[in-house]
């Protein structure tokens, strides 16, 4: 009943404004009764037909469906009011980077903190490794602390998607690998998320995400994790006498497998014993968390 009174309210306001020559529209908590299908629906016919449309929301979908520069943030830092708004774009190529960071950051508006990722891999297994973590009581809730993940795609991208959490007012930690093992201050990565972000997590010298997930596994258990893969995923493609690798030749195969296209992450994550999740991984969660909470700013370096 609820929804359909409001989606009905909704076909008026449209109906309404479409009617009168640049009619303005406000909305209180818009997407509250609707499905997040209807929501982004109607606030996309709305933000078309009205003359100017100003709309309050939690509704990740909601919000969707406004572009960067369209969106204002209202939030609190140590009990002070604040506000932020994306910024306008100045040419072509910062309209197409501003569209897509706000697509990876629109569940990150309700946050409190946003922890950025290299990219979808590590979105997906870090996420799987919590929710075990947490099930199991090894790690605290980051939805309790308001932390949430976004990814980021490409080399370079981390600092991009950093600042513009941080211009939307939202704390932002960025958790890198750490392949070659440079020091923090020759690499320009870590140096370019330091300067868009509140805070820089790194992985210990010479792992990646792949590394940190199978250390800590035993042998027999890799082996009956990439079995229990090779069952469940007709394209792995493992080759010939796969089940005779040991050691790094196992590790190794491993590794390349869970970086086909498409994440098998979670479905790694999953696999593995609870007693055998990877600790530096766990670790690497629990300072995120810490960070988030505390609001602690700079480099950590796991």
């Amino acid at each position: 009943g609820a929804t359909l009174l409001a989606a009905l309210r909704g076909g008026v306001l449209h109906a309404a404004s479409s009617a009168a020559d640049g009619a303005i529209v406000a909305i209180d908590d818009f997407g509250g009764e609707f499905d997040p299908f209807l929501a982004r629906h109607l606030a996309g016919v709305l933000r078309r037909s009205a003359g100017q449309l100003l709309v309050a929301t939690h509704s990740p979908g909601v919000a969707a469906s406004f572009s960067a520069e369209e969106i204002v943030r209202v939030y609190r830092v140590d009990g002070e009011r604040r506000i932020a708004r994306g910024r306008r774009p100045a040419n072509r190529q910062e309209r197409i980077s501003a569209r897509y960071q706000t697509a990876l950051l629109v569940e990150a508006l309700n946050a409190s903190a946003v922890v950025v990722v290299e990219g979808h891999h590590d979105r997906m297994a870090y996420g799987a490794l919590a929710e075990r973590a947490v099930a199991s009581g090894q790690l605290l809730s980051l939805d309790a602390a308001g932390v949430c993940f976004a990814e980021a795609e490409g080399d370079g991208e981390c600092a991009k998607v950093a600042r513009a959490a941080r211009e939307l007012g939202i704390f932002t930690i960025v958790l890198l690998d750490n392949d070659d093992g440079s020091a923090a201050a020759d690499d320009a990565e870590v140096q370019a998320c330091l300067q868009a972000a509140d805070a820089v997590v790194r992985l210990p010298a010479r792992m990646a995400l792949e590394d940190i997930l199978l250390a800590d596994v035993s042998e027999d258990s890799l082996l009956r994790i990439l079995r229990e893969l090779d069952e469940a995923f007709a394209d792995l493609a493992l080759p010939v006498g796969w089940e005779a690798f040991r050691g790094g030749d196992l590790r190794r195969l491993i590794a390349r497998t869970l970086k086909r296209p498409g994440s098998i992450h979670t479905a790694y994550v999953w696999s593995v014993a609870s007693e055998e999740l990877p600790a530096v991984a766990l670790d690497a969660r629990r300072s995120v968390r810490g960070i988030a909470v505390g609001r602690h700013l700079g480099l950590v370096e796991l």
